[in-house]
């Protein structure tokens, strides 16, 4: 979002959706967010997993990104917002 906004000059969320995603995904980190360290152990991480599952996330947004500039640059699309 933030690339967007400073590439395209363009801002895809209002403020109030950019706060309720942060609300959103804190609360589905801790919900899955654990930890075996009572048992006396420390729970693993899988780093192979884990910059997998990231460079998947970077390739998304780097598409998402490219989506942005083909509807801005080349299809001329706008966002157009009406208010009644």
């Amino acid at each position: 979002m933030t690339l967007a906004i400073l590439i395209f000059n363009f801002y895809p969320l209002t403020a109030v959706m950019i706060v309720m995603l942060a609300l959103l995904n804190d609360g589905a980190i801790l919900s899955i967010a654990y930890d075996m360290f009572l048992q006396g152990q420390a729970e693993a991480w899988n780093m192979p997993w884990c910059w997998a599952f990231h460079g998947a996330g970077c390739h998304r947004s780097g598409r998402c990104l490219r989506m942005f500039y083909l509807g801005e640059r080349v299809f001329i699309l706008t966002a157009h917002t009406s208010r009644r």
